[in-house]
Order: structure tokens, then sequence, then C-alpha cells
């Protein structure tokens, strides 16, 4: 089996790269494409291009799996990583990116294809021919009634194959939900229990559309009013959900007006919600636990108009600078980092009037943006998790002065992570009462009812009695 690498010089190659990295040693897909984008090799225009075949094809990896062995006659497991990573990469093309014509698709596979071995280029042909002659027309939701038969690239809009290529959603709904939507079979099965087959089926089509960028305003340089403005004169089709603005386009914020300034934080619209949730006031000392990047940090911080003290702790000298850029970038004078191994050495019990704790978690909410997740997560990790969370959550009770508060937020939708996990809190300290706690799922943009693109979450408000 090939690890050999195509030359980073087309969004193609780059993304196929990415692929075969993440598949053998389960590399991130952004420290691929960054450096591959370092290496300058690749048009820089192309750079979107790269990012969305690399992450759309992993977002929908066990789907395009799928297809490709029911095409093939040899088992995927046979096939070189790098051909089956080009065959990846142009069936993604053909059903859900539509970026490029049929033709040119199996063409630029083909030609990829035999840079690895002069025999591929013929298979990888054979097994693209078959699927693009199986693929029958177009269908929206309100003309489709065929589940078996149709991949769905979002809550309207399907291809449909001219045969069944998934098992009845009768028999076997967790199977039929991994193959259609690209989530772990493990994973579907416990939605189901825990939510029913409707809101799975939801979940699993919001951690498959692309995700919005959305803005957080820093209010104390600017208002969304302000911010969209300028976006909209940039002619950037977007809009304003309370203090955030959200792109329908993507594009990179760092480019965006207002940007160098400080003017906004990227920061989905779940995560804006929770620094909100612990009740700061200026003057307060507060403490955000597991603090990088600074996301909810500086969130803490604009609502405290920077006055006070925040100390903003994480496990890693990097994690911490990353914290200090942000900070520095959007003018947050009231943040100081500390490694968490030292917080018991410089603060005594008892030190913080509130705790913002967002723990590490099995990120089964946010999939849509952490791609790779869906394929690497197992549940005996989230066992281990469960374990790590509660450690953290009771260190955090030390460090509350009377009547003080914790928040405890994860980006996880699994109940042993959540609601049990604060329940077990609770039985074993009896000084702490729940004021409220909210279960957000991830959600695909609906303007009929209001909806905005976010992901899921949970943050529960633990006070001190």
């Amino acid at each position: 089996m090939s690890n050999s690498c195509l030359k980073p010089d087309s969004a193609r190659n780059v993304a196929v790269n990415s692929l075969v990295q993440f598949v053998l040693s389960r590399r991130r897909i952004a420290d691929s494409l960054d450096e591959a984008f370092a290496q300058g090799q690749l048009d820089h225009r192309q750079r979107p291009a790269a990012t969305e075949l690399a992450y759309g094809t992993c977002r929908r990896l066990i789907t395009i799996d799928h297809l490709i062995a029911r095409q093939s006659k040899r088992g995927l497991r046979s096939v070189d990583n790098v051909v089956l990573a080009i065959l990846q990469v142009a069936v993604y093309q053909l059903i859900y990116s539509g970026d490029s014509p049929d033709f040119a698709v199996v063409d630029e596979a083909v030609k990829q294809a035999k840079c690895v071995n002069k025999f591929a280029g013929s298979f990888v042909n054979a097994v693209l021919r078959n699927i693009q002659r199986s693929i029958v027309a177009p269908v929206t939701a309100e003309s489709e009634n065929k589940p078996q038969a149709t991949i769905w690239l979002d809550d309207q809009q399907g291809v449909r194959f001219d045969s069944n290529i998934f098992p009845p959603v009768d028999r076997n709904a967790a199977k039929y939900l991994s193959l259609a939507y690209s989530m772990p079979p493990w994973l579907t099965e416990r939605w189901l229990k825990q939510y029913g087959f409707d809101q799975t089926m939801r979940i699993c089509v919001a951690h498959n559309i692309r995700p919005s960028l959305t803005l957080r305003v820093n209010r104390l340089r600017c208002t969304p009013a302000e911010l969209l403005m300028r976006l909209t004169q940039m002619d950037l089709a977007c809009h304003c959900h309370g203090d955030a603005v959200q792109l329908d386009v993507s594009t990179s914020p760092d480019q965006l007006p207002g940007y160098q300034r400080g003017e906004f934080a990227v920061q989905d619209i779940t995560a804006m919600d929770v620094a909100g949730r612990l009740g700061v006031a200026p003057g307060m000392r507060v403490l955000d636990f597991c603090a990088a990047p600074g996301g909810k940090t500086t969130h803490l911080a604009e609502l405290m108009r920077n006055q006070g003290e925040i100390i903003a702790c994480d496990i890693s000298d990097e994690k911490l600078a990353l914290i200090d850029e942000n900070c520095r970038r959007l003018g947050h004078t009231i943040v100081r980092t500390s490694l968490a191994d030292n917080i018991d050495a410089e603060y005594a019990a008892g030190a913080f009037d509130a705790v913002l704790l967002d723990v590490p978690c099995s990120n089964t909410g946010v999939l849509g943006k952490r791609v790779e997740a869906r394929h690497t997560l197992r549940p005996n990790i989230i066992k281990q998790l469960v374990q790590v969370q509660k450690q953290l959550l009771a260190h955090a009770a030390t460090l509350i002065k009377p009547k003080g508060k914790i928040l405890y937020s994860t980006c996880s939708i699994e109940a042993n992570e959540n609601e049990r996990q604060v329940q077990d809190f609770l039985a074993d300290h009896a000084n702490f009462e729940l004021e409220q706690q909210w279960l957000t799922l991830p959600t695909y943009r609906d303007p009929h009812l209001n909806h905005c693109t976010h992901d899921g979450g949970f943050t529960a408000l633990l006070r001190q009695s």
C-alpha cells in the first residue's frame, strides 16, 4: 500500500494528499492543508477549492466508500491508499460538489491515478464510470419517495440512483442513517435511542451541511449593524443574528474588514451563547479553566466591559499563546493566562467569583466542522472523557467563593457527558444546586422557521448554596 504523495500543485492533489495523511496517521486535515499551502506550489486562488474538497470528502467518507465498494470488484482494503483517495475525492465531486463537469472529474482522476501506477487509471475509470451511469437525476424533498435509492445533499436536494444503494429504513434505521449520512453506525444507534428517527436524521443533515462562518461582534469596538454594513458593501451575503453576523459564503476571516482592528471573533452561535449564561459583571474575578483558543475567554472580557480579572488556563504554553494572541487583537487587557497545573499554587481555594468550565468532550455537537472526529471517535473514548470531565468539575468546585457559580459546558450532545454528568456531580456535592441547563442540537438554516445554522452543545449553570 502506497503513502506516496501527489505533487501539491492542484486543488485535487492537495485534497488527496490530505486524505491519505489522515487515513495513515490520523493527521488533521487542517495541518496537511497548511503544510501544502506553505510549500507555495498551489495557486492561492485554488486554496478554497482544495479546502472544500478535503473537508467535504472527509465529511462524506462513509457514504463515498459505500458507493465505491458497490462498484468495485476489489475490496477497499486491497486498493492503494493514494488511488483510493483519488477515487474518494472524485466521487465527492460527482455527487456532492458540482464544481466541474463529470467528464472532467473522471479524466482528472484517471490522470492522477496513472501517476501512482500505470494500471490504476483503468481501475479508477471503471469505478467512476459505473457510478456516473448509475445516477438517474437530481431530486427534491417534495418529489422524492425512494430513500433507499437517494443520497441527500442537504434537507431539500438529493441525487437518485437507478437502484437501491442503502438498506431499508424500517429494517435497520441505524445502518441506513450511517451509510446515507456518513456517520458511524454505533453513533446513529446511540442517537436513535436518545432522540428518535426524525430528530436523529435532522442532526445528521446538520452535520453534513457546509459550515457557515459566524462572526461574534466585539461590542467594545463595533456594532453588528456596522459590521453588517461593511460586509454587504463587499457584496458578501450575510445576515445578523443577535450579536453575530453569519456569512452565507466561505471566506478567510483575516481578509474581512475589521479583523485586524479586532471588531469581531470567529465563533459559532451555540458557543457564543455560553459565556452570557455565566452572568458575569464588571469587576468580577473569573476563571476560564479550559480556555484555548480563547473564544469564550474574550467573550467574557467583552461582557465584563474589560473591567475585572479573567484567568485563562490550559495545559500547554502553545495553547496559552493562542489565547494571548486573540486577546491582543481584540484589545482585551483583563485576561491573564496561566498553565492549569499552576492554578492551585497561585490561587487559594475559593478565589473566584465564577468558573467557566468548557471541558474536553466527544465533539458530537460539532461533527460538521471537526470532520475527522466522526471517523476517530469510539465509545471507549467517550467513557474516558466522562472521567476527565468528572475530575475537572470536582476541581472547579474547590475554586469558587461561597455562593459562586460554575458554568459547565461541552460541545457534545451525549447525555452521559451532559445531563448525567451534572446529576452525578450534584449527587456528590450537596452544597451545589442546578440553576438551569441547556441542550442545543445542531441545526441548519431554515428561513421559514427562523433557524440559523449552529452547532450542538450543552451548558449547565451550577451555584454553590
